[in-house]
């Protein structure tokens, strides 16, 4: 697989901020604009493949009212991201 562009790795870095940006406003439907078409989601070494799955893992986040804000740690990026 050839590597990706420098504007690609850009462009998926500031994807992937304005998500998790979104993410810490705790809005549902606003998270889940920022799938594609198709979307799955990895979360404490669970599969989260689908719209429904992903909206289901969120909205168990949102019932239980959990306030976390996330941050960037670490950054990898592979050919293979969207």
């Amino acid at each position: 697989m050839p590597p990706i562009s420098e504007s690609q790795r850009v462009a998926r870095i500031k994807a992937v901020h304005e998500h998790f940006r979104i993410e810490n406003t705790h809005d549902l439907d606003a998270i889940m604009a920022t799938f594609g078409t198709t979307c799955s989601f990895l979360a404490n070494n669970e599969l989260h493949e689908g719209h429904d799955a992903v909206r289901a893992f969120y909205g168990d986040c949102t019932l239980a009212k959990i306030t976390h804000r996330r941050r960037f740690h670490y950054r990898c990026i592979g050919a293979k991201s969207p």
